[in-house]
């Protein structure tokens, strides 16, 4: 992948775009605890937590689209044009704001995330996921999902110190998501006319979003810049976060010189 534009070691701190990283469903802002202080110094980055996680309140958003929305009311300038890299349900709020506000973007990236509706399957593991909630509260269910997420040779204090930090997770911020994830559009039209920088970043050990199904999407993309990681499940940023970190640098660094 190729592009032009101007130099990015001529371009002052000031100049630079902020890069904006959005964390997936059950997670917080700590995910990106490990991959941030590996990212160039040079950006701001901006890690919210979305809301109904970490430290931000439930709010009633009644789909992906009102994640966008509300993401942009809250952090984002006026005619503000951004970086925003979005892991797995935060790929899902990338692609709703790709398509909403095409203007405000230099570039994004799908990190284990994908541009596809919810299948009927999907969709009945999702309703059987509120009802559990609902029933048995959040810890079981945190639990028993975060063991999901990790490839078997994942060591296990990774998974642990995972768990830690979304136990505290409220059962409306749970079901909300799962409920807005499941009535989401297919946004495959909006990667096939976009002409901004791609990145897609995927784990070969991913089971909840197998690697085979999240290329196709890469297909029809003009700019495109794609990774898989070889010892990785769904959570890359935590398994592997220095070469996720080598592969994002790679990608911010051509994304500002071909978008400013």
């Amino acid at each position: 992948m190729t592009g032009m534009g101007c130099n990015f070691n001529s371009m002052s701190t000031s100049e630079l775009p902020r890069i904006f990283l959005l964390h997936g469903f059950a997670e917080n802002s700590a995910f990106w605890s490990l991959l941030r202080p590996l990212l160039p110094v040079e950006y701001t980055y901006i890690v919210p937590d979305l809301p109904g996680f970490g430290a931000s309140s439930p709010v009633p958003l009644p789909d992906i689209d009102a994640y966008a929305q509300h993401f942009r009311q809250t952090y984002l300038h006026s005619g503000e044009r951004i970086l925003l890299l979005g892991h797995s349900m935060g790929g899902y709020i990338t692609m709703a704001f790709a398509e909403r506000f095409p203007e405000q973007l230099i570039a994004a990236g799908l990190l284990h995330s994908h541009v596809f509706a919810d299948s009927e399957e999907q969709r009945s593991v999702r309703e059987r996921s509120i009802a559990f909630i609902r029933n048995n509260g959040t810890e079981i269910y945190l639990r028993n999902f975060a063991k999901k997420l990790f490839a078997a040779e994942t060591d296990d204090a990774v998974l642990q110190e995972h768990i830690r930090t979304i136990l505290a997770t409220p059962a409306d911020g749970l079901t909300t998501a799962l409920h807005t994830m499941m009535q989401r559009r297919d946004t495959q039209h909006v990667l096939e006319s976009a002409d901004i920088p791609f990145l897609f970043l995927f784990g070969r050990q991913d089971t909840l979003m197998p690697v085979d199904t999240l290329m196709q999407q890469t297909a029809p993309v003009k700019k495109k810049t794609v990774h898989i990681l070889e010892h990785s499940g769904h959570m890359g940023m935590l398994e592997e976060p220095v070469l996720s970190a080598r592969h994002i640098t790679d990608f911010l660094h051509f994304a500002v010189n071909s978008g400013s």
